[in-house]
């Protein structure tokens, strides 16, 4: 739809449209699942990103297969890999989708980065992906956190501390080196104090 109403899309993209339908994890895990021909298997455990994992494999009707690794303790999304094979020529295209960081938005969890690869290497989207995932994590973080008093006085301390230190060295402390001949230089401290060797 643009400013003239509805126009036709030319078949290339149509095409481009449903094959981009076909890899969502959203769209298959809603409406394919019980699609005719869909085949399920168990694919082992495995660790991601220290934690372990249970991968599931699907194989539709078309030979393309969904690798979808989910997390044992809370059984959210980690990885979610197509496999694919050109009718040509037969060479196989792996893409697949990372999901970290969750957090609730809204009651719902919510993968705050996204990455995609496509054959092993960065795919396009991936800085995208990132410029949306810093505009999500803006919006959901706190500006400042919490502090206890404690915490806040200590760190004060701490701070005065350096600033006095760093005014004395202001003030006119100033170390020089004097070498006398064929013995190792002495060090002598300049300022409020008069210098003593």
């Amino acid at each position: 739809m643009d400013h003239d109403g509805v126009s036709e899309e030319p078949a290339d993209r149509v095409d481009e449209f449903a094959e981009q339908l076909m890899k969502d994890p959203e769209h298959l895990l809603r409406y394919r699942l019980k699609e005719e021909g869909m085949v399920y298997r168990y694919g082992g455990t495995d660790l991601i990103d220290l934690k372990p994992v249970d991968w599931v494999e699907l194989v539709d009707r078309a030979e393309r297969t969904y690798r979808i690794a989910v997390q044992r303790d809370n059984h959210l999304m980690v990885r979610f890999a197509v496999i694919t094979r050109d009718s040509t020529s037969r060479e196989r295209t792996e893409e697949v989708t990372f999901y970290a960081n969750y957090h609730a938005l809204d009651g719902v969890q919510t993968a705050l980065q996204v990455a995609r690869t496509r054959d092993g290497g960065e795919s396009s989207r991936r800085s995208t992906i990132r410029a949306r995932t810093i505009r999500i994590w803006r919006r959901t973080s706190s500006p400042r956190p919490r502090w206890s008093s404690g915490f806040r006085k200590l760190a004060a301390k701490r701070i005065r501390r350096k600033r006095r230190r760093r005014n004395r060295t202001e003030e006119g402390v100033h170390s020089f080196q004097f070498t006398v001949k064929g013995q190792f230089p002495l060090y002598a401290t300049c300022g409020r104090q008069t210098a003593t060797m």
